[in-house]
C-alpha cells in the first residue's frame, strides 16, 4: 500500500502520545521496512470503525490505519458504536470488549442477531482461551490480544478486507463450487 506513517519525533512522544501497550511495537515498526506486496488486492478506501475506549491507544491506532489509507471512524462507547453498526456501513469493525455501557461480545452478539455481516476484529486485553473462544462463538472474525505488535495488527486488518473483497467479488458471480460431492454456493456467503 502507497503512503508513509507519521514518525513521533522522540520515543518519549511516542510513549506520551500512544500509550503503554503499543510503545514497543512501534519503535521496532518505524525502523522496519515497508511491506513490499499488499498480498493482494486491498483496497485504501476501506471504512474502519475503531471501537476503543483508551484515547492514548486508539489516537495510536488510528494514526495507523490512515497512515495506510483506510478511513477510520473512532468511537469510545458501547452503546454508540452498537448504533452506528447497525445503522451505518463499515467494511471491519476494529472492537474492544471492555468498553463503557455495553461490552465488546454483546456488540457483536447484536450486529450478528441484526443480519450485520461486517467483519469483527476483536482487539482486546481479555486474552485468555475462553476470552477468545467467546469473542468468535459471538460472532467475532479475529482475536488479537493487547499488548499487540502493530504489523502483526495491520496484517490481520489487510487479510481481513482482502478476504472480504474476494467474498464480495465472487458473490456477484453466478457459480458454486463443488469438492467430494458437496456444493458450496459463494453467493450464500455475503
Amino acid at each position: 500500500l502507497s503512503g508513509t506513517r507519521r514518525r513521533p519525533r522522540s520515543s518519549e512522544q511516542r510513549r506520551t502520545r500512544y500509550g503503554s501497550y503499543i510503545h514497543c511495537a512501534l519503535a521496532s515498526l518505524y525502523s522496519a521496512h515497508r511491506h513490499p506486496d499488499s498480498g493482494g488486492i486491498v483496497s485504501t478506501t476501506a471504512q474502519i470503525l475503531l471501537v476503543e475506549d483508551e484515547l492514548s491507544l486508539a489516537a495510536g491506532i488510528q494514526e495507523n490505519l490512515e497512515a495506510e489509507g483506510y478511513g477510520v471512524e473512532h468511537i469510545a462507547r458501547g452503546g454508540e458504536a452498537l448504533t452506528a453498526i447497525l445503522e451505518r456501513d463499515f467494511d471491519l469493525v476494529v472492537l474492544d470488549v471492555m468498553l463503557p455501557e455495553i461490552d465488546g461480545y454483546t456488540i457483536c452478539s447484536r450486529a450478528r442477531a441484526a443480519k450485520r455481516d461486517v467483519p469483527i476484529l476483536f482487539l482486546t486485553a481479555k486474552g485468555e482461551g475462553a476470552d477468545r473462544i467467546r469473542g468468535l462463538k459471538a460472532g467475532g472474525d479475529d482475536y488479537l490480544n493487547k499488548p499487540f505488535h502493530l504489523d502483526e495488527f495491520l496484517l490481520r486488518v489487510r487479510a481481513i478486507l482482502r478476504r472480504r473483497l474476494w467474498l464480495e467479488t465472487e458473490a456477484g458471480k453466478d457459480r458454486t463450487i463443488s469438492f467430494g460431492g458437496n456444493e458450496f454456493d459463494v453467493r450464500a456467503m455475503t
